[in-house]
């Protein structure tokens, strides 16, 4: 069904969103995160220090539901969105923290 909803959005109205919203939606469908669970999430969770995503991702217990933490392991496809956004955002002069 999360794929069904994937495709859905990124074939549908997903490419007027910006680019930050529509990563939301991906790492929202493609691990099952929480919302609160993914704006609590910093750029160091995400990102190792060279700028390449990790994909496995730390959820700290201060953010998870029933402060339990546990590791999430991040699709491929999301891995190749996550690149695409630190690339544009350097791009931009907008170095990601």
């Amino acid at each position: 069904m999360r794929r069904e909803l994937h495709v859905r959005f990124c074939e549908g109205g997903g490419a007027r969103l910006p680019s930050a919203t529509r990563l939301i939606y991906s790492l929202a469908l493609g691990t099952g995160l929480r919302l609160a669970e993914i704006v609590g999430l910093n750029v160091g969770d995400v990102f190792a220090p060279d700028g390449r995503p990790r994909s496995r991702v730390r959820i700290r217990p201060e953010i998870a539901k029933g402060g339990r933490s546990g590791d999430v392991f991040l699709p491929d496809a999301v891995v190749a969105k996550l690149r695409r956004f630190w690339t544009v955002k350097r791009c931009r002069g907008e170095e990601p923290r």
